[in-house]
């Protein structure tokens, strides 16, 4: 067999999802033609970064991240054209965002843009693919308005170089209309696909490419009209995509499979979960074995018919369906790919929603040992599957065992993305929550109030996020007793509502019912005596003039023993030796929120 032959069927072996299969057939192709063609090669060089490539598809990233850079370094080192060293350059690029890599990858990409620009013009197609590339990365990543206001400014771009009409015109307002979906910006997605069917039927003449174009722009309307709760037209659209796509290709066409697939999805998605349970279990009867053998497509058609089992109470066929989907695919891809481990981290959801948490965390706590192994513990997908583990821990209630892997992964997050990553943020406030569900409200504040100083450096003040905060730190100031803290800061929150938003508002109507039921606490409260609330509130800063006692966490008694700084219940931060406790009397808001909590 040629080398040319083994990289095709390298290929089809890729395209069927076997990708185990591919590794060692490219690994030959490559090694045959660094001997015949020599190391500068251009095949050369294209085998080994297929190879490379190969390694990620099959879940191994670092090995094929790590195969990338020595092909980067190859590559500069033997090509003097700079534009095609800058166009290797960006390959190794997009390869850090396949991996999980973002902010390295839009990094780079970003660099990449700005030297781009600068040799080969704004215009350039290669320049408009690099913004596309990070584009994408941010919607991703949640950062849609950033990707969102990219593509915006390269569709003017393309609009400028070749006016309204032109085929690369209509792909950019295609890859707009898919962030702003992305984004639950449905209208605005729907109005550019339906313009996009017209354009597309007087640019293109009949023919394959014509209906390819029909059928996936119709696909991506039905989804934004199921998006934009118009169910009629989401259903009515995706059923005549396929009853053309059955006329035009036949009952066995891969798109007709897709469009049958995507037809039983909106289904679900607007609520008829019998017809799409009965859409998804017809189309794998209709499978026909070339069709079954691509394992990826299989499963995830097999994942989503078994969520839909979920919905419809039939638990255990869905665990079942879920069982097979994840033995099957570590047995075809490896037990650490990506879609295996996403498969188990399904099955764990489904142990935790069928009242088995501790088979939920054993099955999640594999995966995020794998995860670990192969991507680290900072990875992007390992700190996702970390924050589920925790919500494991604490739907099982074990909290204190929750709030260490919390601990944990903000400070892995922090590292990874920096403190002002909004989901670093949004993660010290379920943090924070954490420390209320475990009992530990002083904490949450002490969490709570460095966390608003942080949101208003990094935030609008009308960011939907700083306003969650505050409101937790309202709730928070409460749950410690500390009622006059509460009440102000609720106050202040209610006062810009109204005049932001107006009183009328959800978010003014919440913070007035909150606070009614503040008050309401409060009254009902053992309020402390006048001399214990001062000698409380003395002890609130610095060194405890009063030389009260603390109530603090079981988890924390040895650490107080040994002189470290410790929160208590009240949030006072405790510090130096611990004291005889015969010898102080004890913090009136500590003991009052130590005899709320349940089992005192």
């Amino acid at each position: 067999m040629t080398l040319t032959s083994r990289a095709d069927l390298a290929d089809a072996y890729r395209r069927a999802g076997r990708f185990q299969l591919v590794i060692p057939i490219l690994t030959a192709v490559a090694t045959g033609r660094l001997r015949t063609l020599g190391e500068g090669h251009p095949d050369t060089l294209s085998a080994r970064r297929e190879l490379a490539d190969a390694h990620i598809d099959a879940g191994d990233m670092e090995q094929g991240l790590a195969m990338h850079a020595e092909w980067l370094g190859a590559a500069r080192d033997i090509l003097t054209d700079p534009t095609l060293s800058w166009l290797v350059t960006f390959s190794f690029g997009a390869a850090l965002l396949r991996v999980g890599r973002t902010d390295q990858g839009v990094e780079m990409l970003q660099r990449l843009l700005a030297s781009g620009e600068r040799a080969l013009g704004e215009r350039h197609h290669v320049i408009l693919t690099v913004r596309d590339q990070i584009a994408d990365a941010y919607v991703r990543t949640g950062l849609a308005a950033e990707g969102i206001a990219l593509l915006e400014q390269t569709l003017e771009r393309l609009v400028a170089e070749h006016g309204e009409a032109h085929q690369q015109v209509t792909g950019g307002r295609l890859r707009l209309a898919g962030a702003y979906a992305g984004a639950g910006r449905s209208g605005e997605a729907i109005a550019i696909y339906e313009a996009a069917l017209t354009t597309i039927d007087e640019a293109l003449p009949d023919g394959d490419s014509k209906l390819t174009a029909r059928l996936m722009i119709h696909q991506r309307l039905a989804n934004a009209y199921a998006q934009a709760d118009q169910v009629d037209k989401a259903l009515a659209t995706a059923a005549s995509l396929v009853t053309e796509s059955r006329r035009l290709l036949g009952d066995g066409h891969e798109l007709t499979l897709g469009r049958r697939a995507d037809h039983a999805q909106i289904l679900g998605d607007c609520g008829r979960v019998d017809e799409a349970i009965s859409a998804y279990e017809a189309l794998l009867s209709d499978l026909s074995p070339d069709h079954r053998a691509s394992h990826t497509a299989v499963g995830s058609i097999r994942t989503a018919l078994a969520a839909l089992y979920f919905v419809a109470g039939r638990e255990a066929e869905g665990i079942a369906v879920m069982n097979e989907v994840s033995t099957t695919l570590g047995d075809v891809l490896g037990k650490q790919h990506p879609q295996t481990l996403s498969s188990l981290g399904n099955l764990a959801w489904a142990y935790k929603e069928t009242g088995s948490p501790e088979r939920a965390i054993d099955t999640m706590e594999a995966v995020v040992a794998a995860q670990r192994s192969a991507l680290g513990a900072d990875h992007q997908r390992t700190l996702h599957s970390r924050q589920q583990l925790v919500g494991f821990y604490q739907a099982a209630g074990r909290h204190t065992e929750a709030l260490s892997l919390y601990e944990a992964l903000v400070a892995d997050q922090r590292q990874a993305r920096g403190v002002s990553d909004p989901r670093t943020l949004e993660l010290r406030g379920e943090l924070a929550n954490a420390y209320r569900l475990a009992g530990l409200p002083g904490k949450a504040v002490v969490e709570l109030e460095g966390l608003l100083a942080d949101d208003a450096g990094f935030l609008a003040r009308d960011d939907e996020l700083f306003t969650t905060h505050r409101l937790m730190l309202v709730a928070a100031y409460a749950f410690c007793h500390r009622f006059e803290e509460s009440l102000a800061l609720g106050e202040a929150a209610l006062t810009q509502s109204d005049a932001e938003a107006g009183e009328d508002s959800s978010l003014s109507q919440s913070l007035r019912n909150m606070l009614a039921d503040i008050r309401a606490f409060r009254s009902k409260v053992q309020a402390p005596s006048q001399a214990e609330q001062a000698e409380a509130d003395g002890a609130g800063q610095g060194e405890d003039p009063a030389g009260l006692m603390h109530y603090v966490a079981l988890s924390d008694i040895e650490r107080r023993r040994r002189g470290e700084t410790v929160v208590a219940l009240c949030g006072y931060a405790l510090s130096g030796p611990a004291k005889d406790p015969k010898e102080q009397a004890v913090c009136a808001r500590c003991r009052s929120i130590h005899q709320a909590l349940p089992g005192s």
